[in-house]
């Protein structure tokens, strides 16, 4: 014989109650507080349910009545929102670094050591790996430099992509004289020689 569950649906096989019927709670029509929920709002995947053996029983009406118990665990569809933060992150930090990379030149923000303003200039760059390197144009003298020195993070901005960053003054003359070189690679050496008045500081910093 075949019975229906509280679905409506037809459940053949009454007397093989051990056998797994695989399905959504929709379709079983398992009740919601049969399931334990991890969290609230989510898409869960299908639920696993079975006929309970034993629990075949008779109605008022003389016709029999199969329970239906869910085993499986209730899962969110939606990952959790740090890990949608972590991606959202992650999908900024590749995009910055492709504009950086096809950039030869950025717009960073500063905030003036005096005035507390915001002020963006455009300069060169350097990008190896995750660091970004920056060579003041006149050295220590450099307004800008000075301003990070005293207000560290700052803000860059490549073809539409931004990205806030703190900066880290190189003083020591042999890492200084390693950043030269890079803008010398990059720029040419009579360029850099062109714009450039003083080598004594550079900046470097994170890309997080």
């Amino acid at each position: 014989g075949s019975v229906k569950d509280v679905s409506g649906r037809f459940v053949k096989d009454v007397m093989g109650l051990n056998k797994p019927v695989t399905s959504g709670a929709a379709d079983v029509g398992i009740a919601p507080e049969n399931y334990k929920r991890e969290s609230a709002g989510s898409i869960p995947p299908t639920p696993s349910a079975r006929l309970r053996a034993g629990s075949c029983k008779k109605r008022k009406d003389g016709a029999p009545s199969v329970e239906l118990a869910h085993t499986g665990s209730f899962k969110l569809g939606r990952p959790p929102i740090t890990e949608f933060q972590m991606s959202n992150q992650s999908a900024r930090k590749d995009a910055l670094r492709d504009r950086l990379a096809r950039s030869q030149e950025i717009n960073i923000s500063v905030t003036g050591r005096k005035s507390g303003r915001t002020i963006s200039i455009p300069i060169w760059f350097v990008l190896e790996g995750d660091t970004l390197n920056l060579l003041p144009v006149k050295g220590s003298n450099t307004q800008w430099y000075k301003n990070v020195v005293k207000n560290p993070s700052f803000g860059i901005e490549a073809g539409g992509a931004v990205g806030e960053l703190k900066a880290v003054p190189v003083t020591d003359a042999k890492q200084v004289k390693s950043v030269v070189e890079k803008f010398r690679e990059k720029y040419g050496v009579s360029d850099v020689k062109k714009y450039y008045a003083k080598f004594d500081v550079a900046v470097v910093a994170k890309i997080p």
